[in-house]
């Protein structure tokens, strides 16, 4: 007797597959697989590549929701990737905040070479002001429920800090 662990279908004659689904749950089950996916990894190659912090933050954030849509599936037991996707979006949330401390640590070096080039103290001052604004304003979207939040948290500190030391 089979039993379809997506729609509870079943009966004698019921036959489901490998996945323990029916087939017309296997076809819907493969297409948002495949759509999902898809959507991950065009994120995860987007989170890469760019250099701006709130697209990094935006696609995370799309990349975790397409995450949470497949762990319905989890959830009634059938195995959707090779990893839970709880452990996925932990590792794309640290992965986020990595990148995000990357980037505004470029960013630093940056501001710090336009600063040391400026002649103009208002014009020091605006820079800096930018820079940390900016990291505030990041430093409130990161992901807080990853293990080395709280190193990413001192570390963005520490740039305001230095920053700051720059035009006092």
């Amino acid at each position: 007797m089979g039993h379809c662990k997506w729609c509870d279908r079943s009966g004698i004659f019921f036959s489901v597959n490998e996945r323990g689904l029916c087939s017309e749950c296997d076809f819907k089950f493969i297409n948002e697989g495949k759509s999902r996916t898809r959507v991950i990894n065009n994120c995860e190659e987007i989170i890469g590549k760019s250099n701006n912090p709130e697209t990094v933050i935006s696609r995370t954030n799309v990349l975790i929701d397409n995450l949470n849509q497949l762990s319905k599936y989890e959830v009634k037991g059938i195995q959707v990737l090779t990893r839970p996707t709880k452990d996925l979006i932990e590792d794309f949330s640290q992965t986020c905040n990595d990148r995000i401390l990357e980037i505004m640590t470029n960013e630093f070096q940056i501001s710090r070479e336009k600063i040391d080039k400026t002649i103009s103290n208002k014009a020091k001052i605006d820079a800096c002001e930018k820079y940390i604004s900016k990291v505030i304003e990041i430093k409130g979207q990161l992901f807080t429920d990853v293990p080395n939040y709280q190193i990413t948290l001192k570390i963005m500190e520490k740039l305001i800090k230095e920053m700051k030391s720059f035009v006092s």
